[in-house]
């Protein structure tokens, strides 16, 4: 960790291309602060470590709302995560017949292949070092692995649920290009959800991005928003989409 003039700039040397290991978290500004001002600490800190990415989260909505429209000028990404909670139940309960519980060593050859069909995909280090970091998580608090088997019997999509015993986030929802559209990662959905509840976690969460349709999937099955959270992201040294930034 290293802090500067507004929070903590976070490093992960081991995994310099996963974005949620390398990143500065802004944690107090002043009302003159800019993201022109912001950008420079970027470049003065991360660069220094030879980081090809910049990542700037801000904790404060406001804050982050009124500097996105000059990140955008600057050609940055804007991202606003969607913290969603699980409060009523589904609008139509899900069958669960082809999903279940997997093992580690399963849900890490589908997470790999489903990560390597991202945008950001095209970099087998940067799909490697995201698997690692999964593991890494994984590895510091309780984890269980679901995945839903399709009906030609290929494990096609999957997820996992990190839990303390009183709170479980559900997380990494993927499904392989080919088997999109056949309800899969719903009825992953319901048997997560289902563990969960029957766990008796006090708080049962996942976050979804705030501009894409798997938002109003979670809606249909009992989460309501709770809260937003923005980062502001140059990807750098990957493949994102066409273009070699």
């Amino acid at each position: 960790m290293e802090r500067f003039e507004w929070g903590t700039a976070y490093f992960d040397p081991n995994h310099p291309l996963v974005w949620d290991l390398n990143f500065l978290e802004v944690e107090a500004v002043d009302a003159q602060v800019t993201a022109d001002d912001l950008v420079a600490v970027a470049d003065r800190i991360q660069g220094a470590v030879g980081l090809g990415h910049r990542r700037i989260v801000v904790d404060d909505d406001t804050v982050a709302e009124s500097l996105a429209p000059r990140f955008r000028e600057l050609d940055w990404m804007v991202n606003k995560f969607l913290f969603m909670e699980l409060k009523r139940a589904a609008e139509r309960p899900p069958r669960v017949r082809r999903a279940r519980e997997i093992d580690r060593d399963n849900h890490r050859d589908v997470y790999v292949r489903t990560t390597s069909e991202a945008p950001y995909g095209g970099v087998p280090d940067v799909v490697r070092q995201l698997a690692d970091h999964t593991d890494g998580i994984a590895a510091r608090t309780g984890v269980r692995y679901f995945g839903a088997i399709d009906d030609d019997g290929t494990l096609a999509s999957i997820c996992v649920m990190f839990s303390d015993g009183e709170i479980a986030q559900i997380e990494d929802v993927a499904t392989l290009k080919d088997y999109r559209g056949r309800g899969l990662a719903t009825e992953l959905l319901g048997l997560a959800i289902s563990e969960a509840k029957e766990a008796a976690h006090d708080l049962i969460f996942l976050v979804a991005d705030e501009e894409d349709w798997p938002k109003d999937l979670y809606g249909k099955l009992g989460f309501e928003p709770m809260g937003l959270s923005y980062d502001f992201v140059l990807p750098g040294d990957v493949v994102y989409g066409n273009e070699n930034h």
